[in-house]
């Protein structure tokens, strides 16, 4: 062992040892590594025991990947010279798994964000934007990021274990220049998306936000940008996951879990949705029947005595759609009297008189047969 350390000390100087894995261009570190490779195939030639050999070097101050890594290049046969191991050309699966694995880590780290925001937005509404539209846009975005995230995720959990375990079995994939590269653009691109996302927050909380809805957005980006950058920092630190690693990846899939199950509580279950849709159509297709019935009394100053006479109008049955999406049936209209009219459909869902806008509140209903009374009057000063 005295002999062989001597032999170490006089192949690399043990200050160059402990400081070659810092911050080494290309072409450096491909130097290094080949020498690193002489050195351990001279050691095989004279029969020195593979553990000895990444012990001493370990103990001079080579990383542990980049030791294995150069171990792995020989086969672990019986042979009086080193034999070595064949290397397949693996770039461009390399890169397909990595473009594979790092955009669905984009994908899945912003949608988490914009999924936490808008339960944010749940729990401390902004005053000053009307609850309905709110609501409506809520869902939306909700219904995006739980879509996003229920593919994405699970393709990225996928990948970064299958990864991992290939690299436990080669860890000379842990030096691959895709990867390195693809690992410092996710770093580049989580600092600038935690700066664009502060930058937009500090203005809202200068444009009046609110502090706890500031301190959440704060908290929410920061806790996500930095699982990223710690995630990452580790893997160029250690040769393996270490176990706050692995305790840091599995809080990030229950923490993804939980998020999605919230969303859908919030949204409701899709049948639920569908009838809100449906009955949001509706509304919209009653609008138009007044709208169209608006126009009739500007040009007759009369109301139309049915759907049938509004629709054949001129110019009329291009603006409305008189039948129910779900079920095709006509929607109901009756003229009350010479000024008064009534338009009629049959709602799924309760809606509540959830907007500060009182001409959309004129269309809250209950479930069931509902019929709004509109004033001819009113629509003709409207337009004048």
């Amino acid at each position: 062992p005295i002999r062989f350390h001597s032999t170490l000390r006089s192949y690399f100087p043990y200050r160059t040892l402990k400081t070659a894995f810092v911050s080494v261009p290309g072409e450096e570190l491909m130097a290094i590594n080949e020498e690193l490779t002489n050195f351990l195939r001279e050691g095989l030639e004279r029969g020195l025991p593979r553990e000895q050999l990444e012990e001493t070097l370990l103990e001079a101050g080579w990383p542990r990947d980049q030791v294995r890594s150069a171990l792995g290049e020989f086969a672990d046969i019986t042979f009086p010279i080193p034999v070595p191991r064949p290397k397949p050309y693996l770039f461009a699966r390399e890169a397909f798994v990595y473009l594979v694995l790092f955009s669905t880590l984009y994908v899945s780290a912003f949608t988490l964000g914009t999924l936490l925001f808008q339960f944010i937005d749940q729990a401390f509404p902004d005053p000053s934007v009307d609850p309905a539209f709110a609501l409506e846009e809520r869902r939306e975005a909700i219904r995006w990021s739980i879509s996003l995230l229920v593919v994405a995720f699970p393709v990225f959990v996928f990948v970064s274990r299958t990864n991992e375990r290939a690299i436990r079995q080669d860890p000379r994939r842990r030096l691959s220049k895709v990867r390195r590269w693809l690992t410092y653009l996710t770093l580049f691109v989580a600092a600038s998306i935690l700066i664009g996302t502060m930058t937009n927050i500090v203005y809202n909380l200068l444009s009046g936000e609110m502090p706890p809805r500031w301190v959440l957005q704060v908290l929410t980006v920061g806790t996500i940008a930095g699982s990223v950058f710690r995630y990452f920092q580790q893997d160029f630190r250690n040769e393996e996951k270490t176990l706050s690693g692995s305790v840091l990846f599995g809080a990030s899939v229950i923490t993804v879990i939980l998020a999605v199950g919230v969303g859908l509580f919030i949204i409701g279950p899709p049948m639920e949705e569908r009838a809100r849709r449906f009955d949001n159509r509706r509304v919209e297709d009653l609008e138009g029947i007044v709208d169209a019935t608006e126009l009739y009394w500007t040009r007759h100053s009369r109301l139309p005595v049915s759907l049938d006479e509004l629709t054949a109008e001129p110019g009329v049955m291009m603006m409305i759609n008189t039948t129910d999406p779900a079920n095709s049936e006509t929607y109901g209209y009756q003229a009350v009297d010479s000024t008064h009219y009534e338009v009629c459909a049959s709602f799924e869902q309760e809606s509540g008189e959830t907007s500060s806008n009182s001409a959309r509140n004129l269309w809250a209903h209950d479930s069931g047969l509902h019929c709004f009374t509109v004033e001819a009057e009113e629509i003709e000063r409207n337009n004048n």
